[in-house]
């Protein structure tokens, strides 16, 4: 489970940054691309603090 989330993470780091990259390059990328990406990421961190949450028996 660990793994996977990390996956996701870092894929999604990878996609904003090369997102970026386009972007400063001068070329005009899809509206909605970036946010989704910026959404997915804190989506994956948030469940990374609530499954932190859980192990360490917090609310």
């Amino acid at each position: 489970m660990i793994s996977c989330i990390a996956a996701v993470w870092i894929t999604c780091n990878e996609l904003i940054s090369i997102l970026e990259n386009i972007i400063d390059i001068g070329v005009s990328i899809l509206s909605f691309m970036l946010p989704i990406v910026k959404y997915i990421k804190s989506q994956t961190e948030q469940k990374v603090h609530i499954d932190e949450i859980k192990e360490s028996g917090e609310e």
